[in-house]
């Protein structure tokens, strides 16, 4: 019972990272869609991959847990959602 106590425990604490996770990513979406409409009135491109790759490096020099494929895997999907975001634009 003692490893079911510790797993429920540590579970928890996974919901609540999830949480705060979720949270700081629609925070992130929120300041795309800013961002987006100033590209559009600026008439500028949405995509900027210089850009997208000066986060990944500076991502990728602030993690000593995550591997460098993960990091990109990861926030490259972030970049499509903020970018499809930003698309949509009214």
């Amino acid at each position: 019972m003692e490893t079911q106590n510790k797993l429920d425990e540590l579970r928890s604490k996974i919901d609540k990272c999830d949480n705060k996770i979720l949270n700081l990513l629609d925070d992130r979406f929120k300041i795309a869609l800013k961002i987006g409409k100033l590209k559009k009135d600026k008439n500028l491109l949405i995509e900027h991959k210089d850009r997208e790759n000066e986060i990944l490096k500076r991502l990728a020099n602030n993690s000593d847990n995550i591997d460098l494929r993960h990091i990109e895997n990861i926030f490259k999907t972030i970049f499509k959602v903020s970018k499809d975001i930003q698309a949509k634009q009214k």
